[in-house]
């Protein structure tokens, strides 16, 4: 695996924030990357568009507990949120 060689010398820490910004404008559900990491999958499905993260996120009832990825350095790399009570700006679609 070519990208794990190119980390290998970086801690934890800063990998963490080379993949955070690897992912800006990419959205993954917390479960759904369990899962694949589990499963040893492509992680799988991934958005590109904020609202049909959310929609996705909400209708198959996947919300990740915010106390739980707080705890997490990579989970909480992935929190997003999902605006169960409104819209988040910038989103394309209308209310």
């Amino acid at each position: 695996m070519q990208e794990g060689k190119r980390l290998e010398n970086h801690t934890f820490s800063q990998k963490i924030l080379i993949y955070v910004k690897l992912l800006q404008g990419v959205f993954i559900n917390i479960y759904d990357y369990i899962d694949c990491k589990r499963a040893s999958r492509k992680i799988q499905p991934i958005f590109t568009h904020i609202g049909d993260f959310r929609d996705y996120t909400i209708e198959n009832n996947k919300i990740f507990p915010l106390k739980a990825a707080k705890n997490n350095k990579i989970y909480k790399a992935l929190l997003e949120r999902v605006g169960i009570f409104g819209r988040r700006r910038g989103d394309r679609r209308t209310q």
